[in-house]
């Protein structure tokens, strides 16, 4: 949480009207702040995609982002200029690093699985009770199962090559922006890509020409 202080002709400003905080319980429909509060929970993933992250999504990832925060240590260590200009990757690979170790400390405790396999049995009971639900949706589990399979196969050349992690390289990035910009434009605009719809086009052509300095060395 950030906090501040408005100032208007050098003094701090008083508004008449301003958002009060409640000293009461929480009520139905209240206006609710949450400091800290995590951008997804992941809660409705299967056991079976716990356990590719477990097993292949975090370990790729940490043993990427070790990598990372070596080579720019190193790059730092050339000149207070070379530390300036890598600050901000790193800040963000260090804290990359310690969300996965946490995630996958967590992932490996037995506990975790235990308690989602345990959930799961007790939905597709309810589904086998039920032939109107099964029906309606067959076997969604194992449905996943088949297509983590195939995730899984594919998983290290998308990480490598589609997420541009062999890379790490704001080049690479606009290369393939650019690349998928002339068969993305070819499609609808509900067909294409989350970022390369149209209501999306202004922020992507934003980050696309920004005039900030790239750094070859970097």
């Amino acid at each position: 949480m950030t906090l501040f202080r408005v100032y208007e002709d050098g003094k701090p400003v008083r508004p008449k009207e301003f958002l009060k905080p409640s000293q009461g319980s929480l009520k139905e429909g209240d206006l609710t702040f949450v400091s800290g509060h995590p951008g997804r929970t992941e809660r409705q993933n299967t056991a079976a995609h716990l356990e590719f992250l477990r097993d292949v999504r975090y370990p790729m990832a940490l043993q990427n982002v070790r990598r990372m925060e070596v080579l720019l240590r190193t790059f730092s260590e050339r000149s207070p200029e070379s530390k300036r200009r890598a600050q901000d990757d790193l800040f963000g690979v260090q804290n990359a690093r310690k969300a996965y170790l946490g995630g996958l400390e967590g992932l490996q405790t037995p506990s975790l699985l235990e308690s989602k396999r345990a959930k799961e049995a007790r939905i597709k009971k309810a589904l086998s009770t039920q032939p109107s639900l099964e029906a309606r949706y067959g076997n969604p589990y194992a449905d996943l199962e088949k297509a983590l399979a195939v995730y899984r196969d594919l998983y290290e050349d998308y990480y490598l090559i589609g997420a541009g992690r062999a890379f790490n390289t704001r080049l690479f990035d606009i290369a393939e922006t650019i690349h998928r910009y002339k068969s993305e434009m070819g499609k609808p605009s509900e067909e294409r890509l989350r970022e390369y719809r149209d209501s999306n086009l202004d922020s992507l052509k934003q980050g696309l020409f920004s005039p900030a300095p790239l750094y070859g060395d970097l």
